[in-house]
C-alpha cells in the first residue's frame, strides 16, 4: 500500500517547512514584507506578484524576491516580461546582489537603461558588474548621465573599459551642474566637446569656475544668451566676468529680467556699465513682483518709465507699498484691472486704497475689463472685500457675484448678497453649487431664493458623486434629472449614486451607463448594472475595456458574456496594456487579421514589453514605419529592439528623425556602412536647424548626403551660432539671405554679427523690418549701422504699429525721421492701437497745425481713447475749446468730457466764457436729453458758478439755452453738495 502524501510531507522536515511557509498562495515572509511596506489591507489581499516583486527590489529584499520566484504562479507572472523592469529598478538603487541574482537565475539581458540607471546613481560596483556581462549594451547615455551627475569615477571606468561613443550632452550636462572636474576630464580625454549651451547653462546657474573654464580652456564665445541668463538669475560674479569678455553684448532684456527677479546689484551694475539700458518692462515687472527698492531705483535713475501695468500688477499681487509709491511719484495710473484683481485676490488694503484715492489716480479705461470687483471678490469668498465694496463703491455687482460664490461654496457671502443686494442670481447658482457638493448652499438657495435650478443640478451632482445633494434635490426640492445622470455616475464609478437611482426608479440610459462603466474600468458598477438593472452585455463594452487596459473588467465581461476574437486589440498594444494582451492571447481572443499596425503602435509609444511579447509570439508586422515613429518619439529601447529583431524599416526617415532629435547613439546604431542611398540632405539640415552640433559633425564625417543651404539658414534663424560657425568652416553649401533675415527676425545679434563678418550673402530689407516688428533694438541698431538694404518705407510707423516704445524712442533720438517729416498717419496709428505711451512720446516731439491736431482729436474721439484725448486737450483747448467740448458732446462722449474737465480744469476754463458755455448747453440738451445733460453738468459747479452768480450781459441773457442753463445749475447745486458729502464720508 502506497504511503499517503500527507504522511510523506509530515515525515520530511524540509518539505513541511516549505508548505507551512505559504499562506493563501504566498510565502509567509512575503506577506509580512507586504504588510510592513504596503499596509495590512494590501497584505490580506495581495495577489499581484509583479507589484510585490517591484516593491521587494525597491527595498533591496533579495530574500522576498527569491521567495516569489519559487512560486510557480510568480514564474508565469513576471519572469518573461518584467525582469527588465526589475533590473532597471535594482540598478537605480544600487542593489548589486539583486542584479547578480536576476542575471544568474533568470538569464535576463540587461539594457542600456539598466546601465544608465546605475551611472546616474554613481554606483561604481554595479557599473563594473554590468560592464562585464556578456550582453553588449550601449554606454552613450550612461556616460552622459554620469557626467551630468558628476560621478567622475564612473565616467573614468566607462571611458577606460568600454570603447563606445559619447555626445556633447556629457560636457553640457556637467557644465550645467557645475562639475568642473568632470569637464576637465572630458576635455583632456574625449573629443566630442560641447556646444554653446554649456556656457549658457553654466551662466544661468552661476557656476563662475565653469564659466572661466569654458571661456579660457574651451574657447567658447561669450554669447548674449549667457549674459542674459546670468543677469536674469542675479549671478553678479558671472555677470561681471561675461561683461569683461563682451562689454557690447548686453541687450535691454538683461536689465528687464534682473529687475523682474529682484536682483538690485545686477540692475545697478547694468545701469552703470550697459549702454542699452532697459525698457518699461523693467519697472512694470519689478512692481508686479514686489521689488520696491528696484522700483524706486528705476524711477530715480532711469528714464524709460512704466505703463499702467505697473500699478495693475502690483495691485493684483498685493504690493500696497508699491501701489502707494506709484500713485505718489508717477502719472501712468492704472486700469480697472487693478481694482478688480485686487478684489479677486482678497487684498482689502489695496481695494481700500484704490477706492479712497481714486481721484488722485489716473484711471485708464480698458474696454476688455467687463468684470466688476465685487463679482470676483464674492466668487473667491472674500467677505471683507465684498462688504467694503458694498458700502463704498458705486460699481456694484452683477448676478455673477451670487452665482460664483454659490459655485465655490461661500455660504456666508451668498447670505450677505441675498440680504443686502438686489442683483440676485440665476439658476447657475444652484446648478454649480450642486456640481461641487455644497449642500448647505443648495439648501439655502432652495429655501430663500426663487430662481431654482435646472436638470443640470442633479446631473452634475450625480457626475461628481454627491449623493447627499442628489438626494436633497430629488426628495426635498422635487427636482428632476436627465437620463444622463445614470451615465455620469457610472462613468466616474459612483456606485452609491447608481444604486440610489435604481432604488428610486429614476429613469436612466442604462446601455450607455454600461459602456461608460466598462470604458473607465468600474467593475463593481458594471456588475451592478448587469445584475440589477437588466442591462445588456454589449460587445462594445469589451472593446472599450480592452482599449483602456482594464483587465478586471475584461475578465469579468469575458466570463459573463463569452465574446469572440476582438478587432481592436492593437489599441491595447498602443497603450502598453500587456496584461490585457497576455490574457486575450491566452484565451485565443486576438484576431490575427487585425495585427498589421500593432507593432508600429507599440513602437510609437515606446512599449518595449509589448514589442517583446508580440515578437515572442510571432505576430507579423506589415508596416515599415514602426522604427521611424519610435525614433521620432525618442523611445531608444524600442528602436534597439526593432533594429535587432525586425527588418521592416524605413531607414532614411529614421535617420532624419534621429538627427533632428539629437539622438546620436541611435544615429550610430541605424547608420549603415554605406549611407549614400539611405542618408539624405534632410538629416543634416534638420540637425542643424535643431542645433545638434554633435550630430552635424557626425553626419559631416560619415554621411555622403551632405546638406543644403537650408542647414545654415535654419541654424542662423534659430540662433545656433556654433552650428553656423561649423558649417561655414567645414562645408561648402553656404547659405542665402534667409540666414541673416531669420537671425534678425528672432533677435540673434551674435549670429547676425558673425554672418556680417564672415559671409557675403548679406540680407534683405526684411531683416530691418522684422527686427523692428519683433522689438529687437540691438539688432536694428547693428543693421542700420552696417547694412544698406534699408527696411520698411517708414521705420517709425512700423515701430508704432507693433507697439515698441523703446524702438520709437531710439528712432526719434536718431532723427529717423526728422520731427518735421513725421506723418500724421503715424500718430493716428498710435491712437488706433491705443498705444498711449507711444503717442505721448511722438506728441512731445512734434508740432502740427490746427488742422492736423483736429484730425487727431477726431480720430481719438472715434476710437474712444480717452487718455490721448486728455493729452490733446492741452494742445488745442486754448485755440478751440468750445469747438472741442461741443465735438465731444455731439459725439456723446460723456466720459471723455468729464475726464477732460477733471484732468485739465485750468486749460478747460477757456471753454467756459459766457459766449462759449451757452452754446455748449444747447448741444448737450439736444444731443443727450435734459436728464442726461443734467447728470453731465453735475460736479462742474466751480466752472459754471460765475455764469449764473453775476448778471448776464444782454447778449448772454438773450443767448439760446440761457434759461435752461441757469435752471440746470440751480437744480444741481444741492445734488453736487450731497455728492461731495458722500465722497467725504466714504473717505473717512
Amino acid at each position: 500500500m502506497a504511503t499517503p502524501p500527507a504522511v510523506l510531507a509530515l515525515s520530511n522536515a524540509s518539505l513541511l517547512l516549505l508548505i507551512t511557509s505559504f499562506q493563501d498562495g504566498l510565502a509567509g515572509r512575503v506577506r509580512t514584507f507586504v504588510r510592513e511596506h504596503a499596509g495590512a489591507d494590501a497584505a490580506c489581499g495581495a495577489r499581484d506578484e509583479r507589484s510585490i516583486a517591484r516593491l521587494a527590489v525597491e527595498h533591496g529584499r533579495l530574500d522576498v524576491l527569491q521567495a516569489l520566484h519559487r512560486s510557480s504562479s510568480c514564474i508565469n507572472g513576471i519572469k518573461t516580461f518584467d525582469m527588465y523592469d526589475l533590473a532597471d529598478h535594482a540598478a537605480a538603487r544600487g542593489h548589486l546582489d539583486i542584479l547578480a541574482w536576476l542575471y544568474q537565475a533568470t538569464g535576463v539581458a540587461f539594457t542600456p537603461t539598466t546601465l544608465t540607471m546605475a551611472a546616474a546613481g554613481g554606483y561604481l560596483d554595479v557599473v563594473a558588474f554590468l560592464r562585464d556581462t556578456p550582453a553588449a549594451v550601449s554606454t552613450t547615455r550612461a556616460m552622459v548621465t554620469a557626467a551630468t551627475h558628476g560621478h567622475l569615477a564612473v565616467l573614468e571606468l566607462l571611458h577606460t573599459h568600454v570603447k563606445d561613443v559619447c555626445t556633447t550632452d556629457a560636457m553640457n550636462g556637467a557644465a550645467k551642474h557645475g562639475h568642473v572636474d568632470v569637464l576637465r576630464f572630458l576635455n583632456d580625454h574625449r573629443d566630442e566637446g560641447c556646444t554653446s549651451q554649456a556656457l549658457i547653462d553654466a551662466a544661468a546657474q552661476g557656476h563662475a569656475d565653469v564659466v572661466d573654464f569654458l571661456l579660457s580652456e574651451r574657447g567658447i564665445e561669450c554669447s548674449i544668451a549667457a549674459m542674459h541668463k546670468a543677469a536674469e538669475n542675479g549671478h553678479i560674479v558671472v555677470v561681471q566676468r561675461l561683461h569683461d569678455q563682451r562689454p557690447d553684448g548686453w541687450t535691454v532684456d538683461a536689465m528687464d529680467a534682473a529687475a523682474r527677479n529682484g536682483h538690485m546689484v545686477v540692475v545697478q551694475f547694468l545701469h552703470i556699465h550697459s549702454t542699452v539700458g532697459c525698457t518699461m518692462t523693467a519697472l512694470n515687472a519689478a512692481a508686479a513682483n514686489g521689488h520696491l527698492k528696484i522700483v524706486e531705483f528705476l524711477h530715480t535713475h532711469r528714464t524709460e518709465g512704466c505703463t499702467t501695468q505697473a500699478m495693475d500688477q502690483a495691485a493684483t499681487n498685493g504690493h500696497l507699498e508699491i501701489v502707494r509709491f506709484l500713485r505718489e511719484h508717477r502719472t501712468e495710473g492704472c486700469t480697472k484691472a487693478a481694482l478688480v484683481n485686487a478684489a479677486t485676490n482678497g487684498h482689502l488694503d489695496i481695494v481700500k486704497f484704490l477706492v479712497e484715492n481714486g481721484n488722485g489716480i489716473q484711471w485708464t479705461h480698458d474696454t476688455s475689463k467687463k468684470t466688476r470687483a465685487m463679482d470676483t471678490a464674492a466668487a473667491n469668498g472674500h467677505m471683507d472685500v465684498v462688504q467694503f465694496l458694498h458700502e463704498y463703491s458705486t460699481d456694484g455687482c452683477s448676478v455673477a457675484a451670487m452665482d460664483r460664490s454659490a459655485q465655490n461654496g461661500h455660504l456666508a457671502v451668498v447670505q450677505f448678497l441675498h440680504e443686502h443686494r438686489t442683483e440676485g442670481c440665476t439658476t447657475e447658482a444652484m446648478d454649480q453649487a450642486s456640481a461641487n457638493g455644497h449642500l448647505d448652499v443648495v439648501a439655502f438657495l432652495h429655501a430663500n431664493r426663487s430662481e431654482g435650478c435646472t436638470m443640470a443640478a442633479m446631473d452634475k451632482a450625480a457626475s461628481c458623486g454627491h449623493l447627499d445633494v442628489f438626494r436633497f434635490l430629488h426628495e426635498r426640492a422635487g427636482k428632476g434629472c436627465s437620463s444622463e445622470a445614470l451615465v455620469h455616475a457610472a462613468k466616474y464609478g459612483h456606485l452609491e449614486v447608481v444604486e440610489y437611482i435604481h432604488a428610486q426608479a429614476i429613469r436612466g440610459n442604462t446601455s450607455e451607463a454600461v459602456l461608460a462603466a466598462a470604458e473607465f474600468g468600474h467593475r463593481n458598477v458594471l456588475q451592478f448594472l448587469l445584475d440589477s438593472m437588466d442591462a445588456m452585455c454589449p460587445y462594445h463594452a469589451m472593446v472599450l475595456a480592452t482599449r483602456n487596459g482594464h483587465l478586471d473588467v475584461v475578465r469579468f465581461l469575458q466570463s459573463r458574456c463569452g465574446f469572440g476574437p476582438l478587432w481592436n486589440w492593437q489599441d491595447a498594444a498602443a497603450h502598453g496594456h500587456l496584461p490585457v494582451l497576455a490574457y486575450l492571447h491566452s484565451r485565443g481572443l486576438l484576431n490575427m487579421a487585425m495585427t498589421k499596425d500593432a507593432f508600429d503602435k507599440a513602437a510609437e509609444h515606446g512599449h518595449v514589453d509589448v514589442l517583446r511579447f508580440l515578437h515572442a509570439h510571432n505576430f507579423p508586422s506589415h508596416e515599415p514605419d514602426g522604427i521611424t515613429s519610435a525614433v521620432y518619439e525618442g523611445h531608444a529601447e524600442a528602436v534597439r529592439f526593432l533594429h535587432q529583431h525586425r527588418r521592416e524599416h524605413n531607414i532614411t526617415m529614421a535617420l532624419v528623425f534621429a538627427a533632428e532629435t539629437g539622438q546620436l547613439d541611435l544615429l550610430r546604431l541605424l547608420h549603415p556602412a554605406d549611407c549614400a542611398e539611405s542618408c539624405s540632405t534632410q538629416a543634416m539640415d534638420q540637425a542643424a536647424a535643431a542645433g545638434r552640433l554633435d550630430v552635424v559633425k557626425f553626419l559631416h564625417h560619415h554621411c555622403a548626403g551632405g546638406c543644403s543651404t537650408r542647414a545654415m539658414n535654419q541654424a542662423a534663424r534659430n540662433g545656433h551660432l556654433d552650428v553656423v560657425r561649423f558649417l561655414h568652416t567645414h562645408r561648402q553649401e553656404g547659405c542665402t539671405t534667409d540666414a541673416m533675415d531669420g537671425a534678425a527676425t528672432r533677435g540673434h545679434l551674435d549670429v547676425v554679427q558673425y554672418l556680417q563678418a564672415h559671409r557675403g550673402e548679406g540680407c534683405t530689407a526684411s531683416a530691418v523690418t522684422k527686427a523692428i516688428e519683433h522689438g529687437h533694438l540691438d539688432v536694428l541698431r547693428f543693421l542700420l549701422q552696417h547694412r544698406r538694404e534699408g527696411g520698411a518705407p517708414d521705420l517709425l510707423h512700423c515701430a508704432v504699429g507693433h507697439g515698441h516704445l523703446h524702438i520709437v524712442r531710439w528712432l526719434l533720438k536718431q532723427r529717423r525721421p526728422s520731427p518735421e517729416a513725421v506723418a500724421i498717419e503715424t500718430l493716428a496709428r498710435a491712437i488706433q492701437l491705443h498705444h498711449v505711451d507711444i503717442f505721448a512720446e511722438l506728441h512731445a516731439h512734434f508740432e502740427h497745425d490746427d488742422a492736423s491736431m483736429w484730425t487727431l482729436v477726431e480720430e481719438a474721439t472715434r476710437i474712444g481713447c480717452r487718455p490721448i484725448m486728455a493729452r490733446l486737450a492741452l494742445t488745442c483747448v486754448d485755440r478751440c475749446g468750445p469747438r472741442l467740448v461741443t465735438h465731444l458732446l455731439t459725439a456723446k462722449q460723456r466720459r471723455s468730457f468729464q475726464l477732460l474737465m477733471q484732468a485739465h480744469p485750468d486749460a478747460m476754463s477757456l471753454a467756459w466764457t459766457p459766449q462759449g458755455f451757452l452754446p455748449t448747453i444747447d448741444v448737450a440738451l439736444s444731443s443727450l436729453g435734459e436728464r442726461e445733460a443734467a447728470d453731465l453738468f453735475a460736479g462742474l459747479e466751480s466752472k459754471t458758478s460765475s455764469l449764473c452768480t453775476e448778471p448776464p450781459t444782454t447778449d448772454c441773457a438773450d443767448a439760446p439755452g440761457h434759461s435752461r442753463a441757469v435752471r440746470l445749475q440751480h437744480e444741481h447745486r444741492a445734488e453736487v453738495s450731497a455728492t461731495g458729502s458722500t465722497l467725504a464720508d466714504a473717505k473717512q
